[in-house]
């Protein structure tokens, strides 16, 4: 079988929540929930609320499966709510490993991706989802179920998803990234992307902190007179990454990279390839996310999307505190 995806992209947080949470208002059957972080964001949108309603007036199958790092200021109090509704709550607890995805699947047909995590202090951030149609929600679905099985679910409707055969799917192609498992999509289809580049390359993320591959791919771009452009957040939440970040902005603005400073938070994570192929995922540019935490994206070529995503990245520019 093959699919036509249909894809809509979110440029901010607050656009994605509210995208995710009238999906899930409308779920019918199921919302299974893969991420690094949920909290309670009742102020602006009550997920949590929601979630609990679904499961226990509608009969939805709500599933979260949540990092037990990432998602440590979950209060007890809000745990029992979600259980005691029927919602099935999972925690992911690994010595050095992480869920770093941000994956929601709505009764099978309608999946998000891209960088947005639940949490307050994230509202007002630049961020970048895409939701998906008409897409390989089997793939996602797999996923899904993998961690599900680590986590030690029991569901045999969720478990059955790991016999689903995979089916061609045109224009898309799907980053499952688990180095604990060891698959290492994300580094290996960055590094293959890198390596074709034919004139422009655009980078989209909150932490610069590269492994020696990538900084050597991106010199060698450069040194080829390849147009390289970053943007990054003037701070991020993390000190110590925002003297790393500084200084491999000024290492490649200084070979002629374009760099790019946002007023605000940036936490997107994608890429834009010859304006021909898009990229919105999990994945920051640093160690953890290519070596160490579980993540997933898209690479796109439909045209439609890969211009809204180019005017996105415009967007960003144009409201940039400065330029390297």
């Amino acid at each position: 079988s093959r699919f036509s995806p249909q894809f809509k992209i979110y440029a901010t947080t607050k656009d994605a929540w509210d995208g995710m949470f009238s999906a899930c208002q409308q779920a019918k059957k199921s919302i299974y929930i893969e991420m690094y972080i949920i909290a309670n964001t009742d102020k602006t949108h009550d997920f949590i609320s929601l979630f609990c309603k679904k499961a226990e007036e509608e009969g939805v199958h709500v599933v979260l499966l949540l990092d037990s790092w990432g998602s440590r200021e979950l209060s007890s109090r809000d745990r029992q709510k979600l259980r005691t509704a029927g919602v099935e709550v999972r925690f992911f607890i690994k010595w050095f490993s992480f869920i770093h995805r941000k994956l929601i699947i709505v009764d099978d047909t309608i999946v998000f991706v891209g960088g947005v995590n639940l949490q307050p202090k994230a509202v007002s951030w630049f961020d970048l989802v895409i939701r998906i149609t008409n897409g390989p929600t089997h793939q996602f679905k797999k996923m899904f179920a993998r961690t599900y099985k680590l986590t030690k679910g029991a569901h045999g409707d969720i478990l059955a998803f790991l016999l689903t055969p995979d089916k061609e799917t045109l224009g898309i192609q799907i980053i499952d990234h688990f180095p604990i498992l060891r698959y290492f999509k994300l580094r290996t289809h960055v590094m293959d992307r890198l390596h074709t580049v034919q004139k422009t390359v655009t980078f989209a993320t909150p932490y610069l902190v590269p492994p020696k591959w990538f900084d050597d791919l991106v010199v060698s771009l450069l040194s080829q007179g390849k147009k390289v452009t970053f943007l990054l957040p003037f701070w991020t939440d993390s000190v110590m990454v925002n003297h790393v970040n500084r200084y491999y902005a000024s290492r490649y603005s200084m070979r002629g990279a374009e760099v790019y400073i946002l007023p605000k938070m940036n936490h997107a994570k994608a890429m834009l390839l010859d304006d021909k192929e898009g990229m919105i995922g999990s994945g920051n540019i640093d160690h953890l996310s290519f070596n160490i935490t579980s993540e997933t994206g898209v690479f796109f070529d439909d045209e439609t999307a890969v211009l809204n995503l180019k005017k996105i990245f415009e967007n960003y520019m144009v409201n940039r505190n400065f330029r390297l």
